[in-house]
């Protein structure tokens, strides 16, 4: 992921690297269901500024 330049880092996390870790927590609560569901991760394309 890149920097994007509205993104600021807090408490000497990166907000990507928050959201990064927060994703990858919501996946393994899912994936740790009894149900075992499969999870399937979509993301938004890339928006450019010119």
């Amino acid at each position: 992921m890149q920097n994007a330049p509205n993104w600021i880092t807090k408490n000497g996390v990166s907000p990507q690297e928050a959201f990064l870790s927060d994703m990858k927590e919501m996946i393994e609560s899912y994936q740790n269901l009894e149900s075992r569901p499969v999870v399937y991760v979509g993301l938004s394309p890339r928006l450019t500024v010119e």
